[in-house]
């Protein structure tokens, strides 16, 4: 998020994305008896009993945070794809903001890779264009479009300094605004609010945590372990993925960390690789 101007039990929504559509309550069942918890790794809804953790995935210490190995999304064990650390610079001094964190179920190395994974049904063309540089989906998209098994994503961002409700506000409104190239559909303004809105109901506590956890259609906001609403449809996934991983990422650097594969399995990255080192042989080919 654009932070230098952050210087110096509530309802859970669930809206589907068009400007008109109404916002309706819910929440997930009380049976569970548990809350979401994610800083502390806990599930967001109940887990599938065959889920199996990977011990491989060891967590980390970064700036006092600890970042697990892997987080669970609806029964699916996701694996610290990448982290890094958000600063800005003010008068020459360097400010830390945060710490961010990304989960996938396999592998992703490339910002065309993440992007895959919310194409549509389309034979592995993209329907829309997120950005000139995400314009063609590589070979490595399935003919179901999306790239094979990556399944979920969960985004963490751990701040490492309180922030007030209207900073939050201003913070994502500008963030939003500035790295968004994904904007040219109905209802993207919409779902701009709305996610704002979801985001910024409080402010956010010292160390506290958001997570965007990306499952099917759905965007879930999660605020500090409490999901705050639900933004249903992959044009908004597209857009808030190309704020981290678009032409006007909010870093390239946070943006580079997040794709380095970290705590997958080494195999996995090895034919990750592959598969990316042939389809730029085959553009260059077909250039």
């Amino acid at each position: 998020m654009v932070f230098s101007h952050l210087l110096r039990s509530r309802n859970a929504y669930v809206v589907n994305g068009a400007p008109e559509d109404r916002v309706v309550t819910a929440a997930y069942p009380s049976t569970t008896g548990t809350s979401i918890a994610l800083d502390q790794g806990t599930e967001t809804r109940p887990l599938d009993e065959k889920a199996i953790a990977n011990d491989d995935a060891k967590p980390i210490t970064v700036e006092g945070i600890e970042l697990p190995g892997q987080r669970v999304v609806d029964g699916v064990n996701l694996i610290r794809n990448g982290h890094g650390l958000r600063s800005i610079t003010y008068f020459g001094i360097g400010i830390r903001i945060y710490v961010a964190a990304m989960y996938s179920e396999k592998p992703i190395l490339s910002a065309e890779q993440a992007m895959a994974t919310l194409l549509h049904q389309n034979h592995g063309k993209c329907s829309n264009t997120i950005d000139a540089s995400l314009a063609t989906a590589p070979d490595y998209i399935s003919n179901s479009g999306g790239f094979e098994g990556n399944g979920p994503l969960q985004l963490d961002f751990t701040f490492l300094r309180y922030v007030r409700k209207s900073q939050v506000v201003s913070a994502w409104t500008q963030q939003l605004d500035h790295s968004v190239t994904h904007r040219d559909y109905d209802g993207y303004q919409a779902d701009r609010d709305r996610f704002i809105q979801f985001a910024s109901e409080g402010p956010i506590e010292n160390h506290g945590t958001q997570s965007i956890q990306i499952v099917g259609e759905e965007t879930r906001i999660i605020d500090q372990g409490e999901l705050k609403g639900i933004i249903r449809g992959r044009d908004f996934q597209r857009s808030f993925l190309s704020m981290w991983f678009g032409s006007k990422a909010v870093s390239e650097d946070l943006k580079s960390n997040l794709l380095r594969g970290e705590e997958h399995h080494p195999a996995e990255i090895r034919q990750v690789q592959t598969e990316l080192q042939e389809e730029s042989q085959q553009v260059l080919v077909e250039a």
